[in-house]
């Protein structure tokens, strides 16, 4: 993942935690960052989060980071990679004195979905999908079927932005 600038104003970055997540930076409205998660191989063919190339990302500026609680797992290996993953983002942020806000996926999905409807065929991915196409229609996300997870990190992003400044844009 190559590091882009990121600016230290108003923002926050959004975690959306899991392989096939994502991480993103949104400033004023503005989104800065908008990534998966970095990853790398590791032994067996398997694949795991790459925390020092998430580290150096984070560290571009001193901004809260917004995380979202998983719920539930798929089996014993992916809680153990889940809790070591939120183990070391919860180490870093106490380790730079960022805030760390983590905030369940229906908390965040009822205040930031609002213009699409439940029950319209859409499930949940799918009006994130639709509610990111919205607000920054020219990302390159934004066409195509794209993964969810950076999309999602940078509505989470946003959601924490709007509630912890006050500010709804």
């Amino acid at each position: 993942m190559t590091a882009q600038p990121v600016p230290n104003g108003s923002g926050y970055w959004g975690i959306d935690p899991g392989l096939d997540g994502g991480v993103a930076f949104v400033d004023r409205g503005e989104l800065v960052v908008c990534a998966p998660s970095p990853v790398r191989g590791a032994k067996g063919g398997h694949r795991e989060h790459d925390i020092a190339a998430l580290f150096d990302l984070l560290s571009q500026n001193g901004r809260p980071i917004c995380m979202e609680v998983a719920l539930g797992f798929k089996g014993s290996l992916a809680a153990r990679s889940m809790g070591r993953y939120y183990g070391m983002i919860e180490a870093f942020a106490f380790l730079r004195g960022r805030q760390l806000l983590m905030v369940r996926v229906h908390e965040w999905r009822r205040k930031m979905l609002t213009s699409t409807k439940r029950g319209g065929g859409l499930d949940a991915k799918e009006r994130s999908l639709a509610e990111f196409r919205r607000l920054w229609p020219t990302h390159a996300y934004s066409t195509g079927r794209p993964k969810d997870g950076p999309m999602e990190a940078a509505l989470m992003a946003l959601y924490a932005s709007q509630r912890f400044s006050g500010a709804w844009f």
